[in-house]
């Protein structure tokens, strides 16, 4: 199995492709600040690692990408107003698969591997990160 390393700007403006890409309610805010998809489609993929602001790490599967890249941003995440979907809480029972992220936290984890690359970067684009290179993702095709 070949390696695949996404290094470049995996979010491209809208109107540069056709592609179909499921689309998800979002708010405003949402709009103002993730005005791109995502370019690689990630189904299909096994994740390697991620390197998230030059530590690199090595999460078991998607769900894990999600917990690992919230956790390292908990403590500004819980300060931002987002969605229910995209956002953090201390109501568990408020997230269908609840990922525990330390610190009474709690986001949700049931996602495709699309949706949790799209929450991990709407998360680094909310905080005024650039993830193109706040965080790379290596995968694996399966």
């Amino acid at each position: 199995m070949a390696k695949i390393q996404v290094n470049v700007n995996p979010v491209r403006k809208k109107g540069k492709s056709k592609d179909k890409i499921a689309s998800t309610k979002t708010t405003k805010r949402d709009k103002q600040n993730n005005d791109s998809k995502i370019e690689d489609n990630f189904t299909g993929t096994d994740v390697v690692s991620i390197q998230l602001n030059g530590t690199m790490m090595y999460p078991a599967n998607w769900r894990e990408v999600k917990r690992i890249v919230y956790s390292t941003l908990l403590s500004r995440l819980k300060n931002v107003k987002l969605t229910k979907w995209y956002g953090v809480s201390k109501n568990r029972s408020s997230f269908t698969r609840p990922i525990d992220l330390g610190e009474g936290y709690y986001a949700e984890g049931n996602l495709s591997a699309y949706n949790v690359v799209k929450h991990c970067y709407l998360a680094l684009q909310i905080l005024n990160m650039n993830p193109e290179t706040d965080l790379v993702i290596e995968t694996n095709r399966t």
